[in-house]
């Protein structure tokens, strides 16, 4: 895995730019500064990347905006397989 430091999201939508291997895939969580995952923003509520984009829209059963979780955030990318060349938040 993968984890940022703090950082607020201007924008409401998390975007990746990566790439799956055959059987690879790339999950996000969404963690408080003290690492505690916001409910519904999991690995396991993370619908799975399986391909390869420059733009692909995270998306997670509690929703897809991020910016209306409150304060500083850390993301954490859990990489299987997979390649991550870069992320940033922006409108769908």
């Amino acid at each position: 895995y993968l984890e940022t430091k703090p950082l607020f999201s201007d924008a409401p939508h998390l975007f990746i730019n990566g790439r799956c291997e055959m059987n690879g895939s790339i999950r996000a969580e969404i963690r408080d500064t003290w690492g505690n995952v916001w409910e519904g923003f999991g690995g396991p509520d993370c619908t799975p990347f399986t391909g390869d984009s420059i733009q692909h829209q995270m998306n997670w059963s509690g929703g897809t905006v991020v910016n209306e979780i409150p304060g500083a955030v850390k993301l954490r990318f859990i990489l299987q397989n997979a390649e991550l060349y870069g992320f940033g938040f922006g409108e769908a």
